[in-house]
Formats: structure tokens, sequence, C-alpha cells
């Protein structure tokens, strides 16, 4: 069937990964995924918000453009290994290094995806333990969006903090995708903010938040296309739902 075997469980685990960003001239990468297909190599390269197919040069035969909410998805297939050559229209050429799709972590599974501002790790845990005893999931990618200096503690304490707080709940694989880069709308302030509320009262006599790109509402559509080039392509099924939500 390509499930999983949960007749007998393994523990759970709880794996971090980076995103791929980069920055070649005017394109700017949110993420990188390259896998092999039919013998050759193909990619997926996610960029940012505020690039556009206009900022690429002429690129080889079958290779495709495709604009998203302001970012640019591009793809196709090369017959080499190492750095995907990207040829921009100034006349450099952006050399983006793809990481490798991770597919068969949660190939066949029922799966999580959800982002993580600032919540803690036994919340998270909560969250992961109700759906899979209650819906059958299986595995999650969760979305780290916390800034490096979170008062809720670092990446690396979360992970470890959330895989101890699922030891009753053996079977699942986490992949935690962590950026090196706000993932939130620049210039808007914190989402938790009441002024951002859409339907709060009294706006016009609120003090408008101070910009904060890492707490704001997010502001990289492609990030769930990351997702499901990076580890998802392979799962059974996916449910995007905020780590705060009980279905």
């Amino acid at each position: 069937t390509g499930r999983p075997d949960m007749s007998r469980p393994d523990p759970t685990r709880v794996l971090r990964r980076p995103l791929a960003t980069a920055t070649a001239g005017e394109l700017r990468v949110l993420d990188a995924a390259a896998w092999v297909e039919n013998g050759a190599r193909a990619f997926r390269i996610l960029t940012r918000t505020g690039v556009s197919a206009g900022m690429v040069g002429g690129v080889p035969e079958g290779t495709d453009l495709r604009e998203v909410s302001g970012a640019l998805l591009i793809s196709g297939t090369v017959r080499h290994a190492g750095p995907v050559a990207v040829p921009l229209a100034s006349g450099e050429i952006a050399r983006i290094i793809p990481a490798p799709a991770e597919w068969e972590l949660l190939a066949g599974r029922n799966c999580l995806l959800g982002m993580r501002l600032e919540e803690s790790a036994g919340v998270v845990a909560d969250w992961l333990r109700y759906h899979a005893r209650h819906h059958g999931a299986t595995g999650a990618v969760i979305v780290n969006r916390a800034p490096p200096d979170s008062p809720a503690g670092s990446a690396e304490d979360f992970a470890e903090t959330l895989e101890e707080a699922l030891n009753d709940c053996p079977g699942l694989v986490v992949v935690v995708v962590e950026s090196a880069v706000p993932l939130g709308k620049p210039g808007l302030g914190p989402e938790s903010h009441a002024y951002l509320a859409p339907d709060a009262p009294g706006k016009d006599r609120m003090t408008v938040p101070a910009a904060d790109p890492w707490r704001a509402p997010l502001g990289e559509p492609l990030i769930y296309e990351a997702a499901k080039w990076r580890y998802l392509a392979k799962a059974r099924a996916v449910l995007c739902l905020d780590v705060t939500d009980i279905l």
C-alpha cells in the first residue's frame, strides 16, 4: 500500500532541516530542492516575494518560470550534479545549490503541515498527539518561524523538547523546517497584535505596532511549495493547519 507499518511503531523522530535560502543578484531564493527523475536531475527553485520572471534572462529549453503570489517558481531538469545555473536579465549567472529532496521520510504517511511562531514545544506536542490519536496522523512538517533571539528558546531546544514530549506518542516522523531569514510581511507588526486582527474595533485609537518581520503575518507564500517538494511529495495525505488549531 505504500503506508508505513504502524503495528510496532518506532519512537517518534523530530528532525531539523534548514531552508536552502540564498541570494544571487536580484534572485532571492527561499528554498530549492532536487531529485532524480527519468535519469535526469529535476529541480524546483522557489524565490522570496518581490522576484518576477522579468528578472530572469534566457533559460534553457524545458525550464519553466511561473509567478505565484508575487514570487517565482523555477522548475526544470539538468544533466549534471552541483549548482543549477540561472541566467539573470542583468547578465549575471545565479548558481543555486538545491537541497536533496527527502520524500522517503514521510512517504505513505498522513501528515500535518503547520507554522510555529513562538508556541511552546508542549503546545505543539499536544497538537500532534491529538491528531495522531483521533485522526491517524503519522507525520508532520512544522515551519519554525521564531526569531533567533526568541524568548521561547532556541530552535535546537524546541526540537529536543518536542521529541521528549512525544515519548508517549510513538511512530511519528516530524520535520522541523528552520529559516535563516524572516518569513513575515515586511513593514507589518506581529500578527498577535490586536491592530492586525481583521475585525478589531478602535484601530483609529491604537498605536500602530512597529514592524517585526519575524512575527508578522506570513509573507512568503512559496513556503508551502517548499514543504511539498522537499518532504511531502510522497505523503499519503496532507492537512494544512495552524499548530494552535484542533480539527
